[in-house]
């Protein structure tokens, strides 16, 4: 009863959040903080009556309700990249695409939501490792193998994985007609380098308006996220350059 009070909090301060500019740091939601101090609470008073088949029934109750967390609190919150009508092929990041809507930019504040739903998933992901060594540590040896949190580690795995893709897709929105501009050039006719390009300028402009907000909310924590966007993004840059016309041809004038 009181983990699913709990829980219906939780949902409600999703509801009423509104995220600003301005905040910064690696901030993942109070409500997670909250659920696995309650964990650390019923942990302690379960593992000093009883190590044995109650632990593993506790278990159950935290498996559970760290699944209800990710689907109910944080999943339902993710930013949804709204579309307008398009015709006709288009250049994305990941390839062109053909007949297919354009995507809107998001909003400041739906990028702050992202980055900090990223936050929570990577701080529950870890935080349920150290709480499954915890209870193996706590339970009878014949039932530490029951001890099992694959799942739950995997959901918010995927929650993170969402919201990365979520703002490499943002990117890839924003920058699509300069990517557009750069396929239908006569890429095979250039042979040498002029003024800097409105659509290099077109990317530029974004990165320097967004990146640094992005950076804002990760910078101090995401060893493997941060890391991980760019790279993605710089894979599927080298990608796009791949599928234009005479790009090779200019590689080997420049190299």
């Amino acid at each position: 009863r009181n983990l699913s009070e709990l829980l219906n909090k939780f949902i409600g301060d999703m509801k009423s959040y509104n995220p600003s500019v301005g905040d910064g740091g690696s901030v993942a939601f109070p409500s997670a903080a909250d659920l696995f101090i309650f964990y650390k609470k019923c942990l302690v008073q379960c593992a000093s009556l009883s190590t044995g088949p109650p632990l593993l029934e506790l278990t159950s109750i935290f498996q559970k309700y760290l699944r209800e967390y990710s689907e109910r609190v944080l999943t339902p919150y993710i930013p949804k990249v709204q579309t307008v009508s398009s015709t006709g092929p288009r250049l994305t990041l990941t390839g062109i695409r053909r007949d297919t809507p354009s995507d809107v930019k998001l909003t400041n504040d739906e990028l702050i939501m992202a980055c900090n739903i990223l936050c929570t998933a990577d701080y529950c992901l870890e935080t349920t490792q150290q709480l499954e060594s915890k209870l193996k540590e706590k339970i009878e040896d014949s039932l530490s193998d029951k001890i099992d949190f694959n799942q739950q580690i995997d959901d918010f795995r995927t929650l993170t994985s969402s919201c990365i893709q979520l703002l490499v897709q943002d990117s890839e929105s924003t920058c699509v007609s300069a990517f557009n501009v750069m396929v239908k050039l006569p890429w095979s006719s250039v042979e040498s380098v002029g003024d800097q390009s409105t659509y290099v300028s077109q990317i530029f402009t974004h990165i320097r308006n967004t990146i640094p907000l992005i950076r804002e909310y990760l910078a101090f924590k995401f060893s493997y996220t941060f890391h991980h966007f760019p790279v993605f993004v710089i894979t599927q840059v080298i990608i796009i350059s791949s599928s234009m016309p005479g790009i090779k041809t200019m590689k080997s004038h420049t190299i």
